[in-house]
């Protein structure tokens, strides 16, 4: 537990560093975290922190909710010890919500910051967090199927690529998944983290197979990377959260 200077310094530290970042603060970011300041014992899930900016998807909000945690760090100095969010946050995976997400708890020096700072407003501390309304489902008539599906022999050209740099890329997402910051959705034989290695130019549009063009992400992620209608708005907001990439 942090001596009371020492929970003090912090306290200082933070109010310095978001007064000093406010100016790049964008709306999304600014609603989760005073969403998360309101939050019932301050905790929330990724969901819910991307639910309470209206964003489409919870990995932008994650992506976005900890590029503000990584501009938090640069201003203060201090770089966060595994997850961006961890330097304004502490992870309590075992601290499931309603629908079975673990929780961010923000760190009371951060709460007292935002407090001192006045941009804490008693409906932004006491405001209900709603989800987005989900769509009907929509009902369709049965399908047939086939019992003897035809089979077709088809020729596939595939650009060959280097496995240090797929090993490499994986060894550095320690088991989390690059564009959602979750960790990987099962472990495979060996005991490893299952991630798949992805290509943010594209290796079919002329993208290099190189650690800085590559990323460590879980199957979900990949599949909306590549078929998402939010897809171009991940790319951004990886090339704006992970340092090693550059653009092509």
């Amino acid at each position: 537990m942090a001596s009371t200077d020492e929970y003090q310094k912090w306290v200082a530290s933070f109010k310095k560093a978001l007064l000093k970042i406010e100016p790049e603060i964008n709306e999304g970011q600014r609603k989760m975290l005073l969403g998360h300041y309101g939050a019932p014992d301050r905790a929330l899930s990724v969901k819910r922190l991307a639910e309470i900016a209206g964003y489409k998807g919870d990995r932008a909000g994650s992506l976005q909710y900890g590029k503000l945690a990584r501009k938090i760090s640069e201003a203060i100095g201090e770089p966060p010890v595994g997850d961006l969010i961890s330097m304004i946050a502490e992870w309590r995976g075992g601290l499931k919500d309603g629908r079975g997400h673990g929780q961010w708890i923000l760190y009371g020096e951060v709460a007292q910051a935002l407090e001192e700072l006045g941009w804490i407003t008693k409906r932004a501390e006491s405001e209900t967090i709603r989800s987005n309304p989900q769509g009907e489902p929509i009902e369709l008539p049965a399908a047939t199927g086939k019992i003897s599906p035809e089979k077709k022999l088809t020729e596939v050209e595939r650009t060959e690529r280097d496995a240090g740099v797929k090993n490499w890329v994986l060894n550095q997402a320690k088991g989390r998944c690059e564009c959602c910051n979750q960790n990987a959705p099962f472990t495979l034989n060996d005991g490893s983290p299952y991630l798949e290695v992805h290509h943010v130019h594209h290796l079919a549009n002329g993208g290099s197979d190189t650690p800085a063009n590559a990323v460590a992400v879980c199957p979900n992620c990949h599949r909306e990377l590549h078929h998402g209608k939010d897809k171009e708005e991940l790319v951004r907001n990886l090339y704006a959260c992970i340092a090693r990439l550059r653009r092509e």
